[in-house]
């Protein structure tokens, strides 16, 4: 077993045999997720000999865990050959690696905390919209204090994330996402937006427990969404998602209030409180 945790930075060239790579891929906790496409390609280069040694190889971080070079370790292990590559010990976490892969935002905040590894793609999308419509909040375009955001708010992302899972095409969109997650924040009844989510992602459901006069409300809203109402002779873009939000935020409203609404308007202005980094409303709804 080879001691990967080092406090200083060096590098030494290796060959990487598919043992030695599966051992290394065990200290993978807290890389991205794995493109499966670009595994199959260089496992493919591997085994016909294109492979060609570069500065760009495998990476561990002064604890021992992976950094970087996943998917190079799992090509070795599919290819089954040994492949010399540069092997660098010592990095600290917050090194930027460039693989000539793409990294996320929300492969960005994973790789920098382990109590990160529960961050989407998605969930970073829910800050970035709110953050673009209300600056207040105090994000700007850092990617730490989005990291910080979601922290704060953690408990509201991950309710959000469990709770609505629809993925048709609109109902998916992050303004909707955005609107839950600022009524939960805010405090709305849970019991009451979990059945707002039933209602939008499914639609009506009979029976006598589906009864409350204001499923007409999400119903109007899943409708609007489904059939792409808000983005007819537009093109996609943040006033698009902005729109979605207002929309969205209005009927969830309505709906905790038991109100009937049948048709879908946007409105002027978001119908819930928006917080900030520090815990504190930056957005107060107009009338309140």
């Amino acid at each position: 077993m080879i001691d990967t945790k080092s406090t200083v930075f060096r590098s030494e060239l290796m060959e990487i045999t598919p043992e030695l790579a599966d051992e290394f891929l065990r200290l993978n906790s807290r890389n991205r997720t794995t493109r499966e496409g670009v595994v199959r390609q260089y496992a493919q280069m591997m085994r016909e000999g294109r492979w060609d040694l570069s500065h760009e190889g495998i990476g561990f971080y002064e604890d021992g865990s992976l950094a970087d070079g996943q998917h190079r370790l799992k090509a070795i292990k599919r290819a089954n050959t040994p492949i010399q590559m540069l092997v660098t010990f010592g990095l600290k976490p917050s090194v930027y690696m460039n693989t000539g892969l793409k990294r996320t935002g929300a492969d960005n905040l994973r790789i920098a905390g382990d109590d990160m590894q529960w961050v989407t793609p998605k969930q970073l999308s829910w800050v970035k919209l709110l953050n673009k419509e209300f600056p207040a909040i105090g994000c700007g375009e850092d990617n730490a204090k989005y990291g910080e955001y979601l922290r704060r708010y953690e408990h509201s992302f991950r309710w959000v994330a469990e709770n609505y899972t629809a993925s048709k095409a609109g109902l998916a969109m992050a303004g909707v996402n955005a609107a839950l997650l600022c009524a939960h924040i805010s405090g709305a009844d849970t019991e009451r937006l979990l059945r707002a989510i039933h209602y939008l992602s499914g639609g009506r459901v009979g029976g006598s427990e589906y009864s409350d006069k204001s499923v007409d409300t999400m119903l109007a809203l899943r409708e609007t969404l489904l059939e792409g109402r808000l983005g007819k002779g537009r093109m996609p873009g943040q006033r698009l998602r902005r729109d979605v939000m207002l929309c969205s935020g209005a009927a969830i409203k309505a709906y905790l209030d038991d109100v009937r609404k049948t048709k879908c308007e946007v409105p002027l202005t978001f119908a819930f409180p928006v917080y900030g980094l520090d815990g504190k409303v930056v957005y107060t709804p107009t009338g309140r």
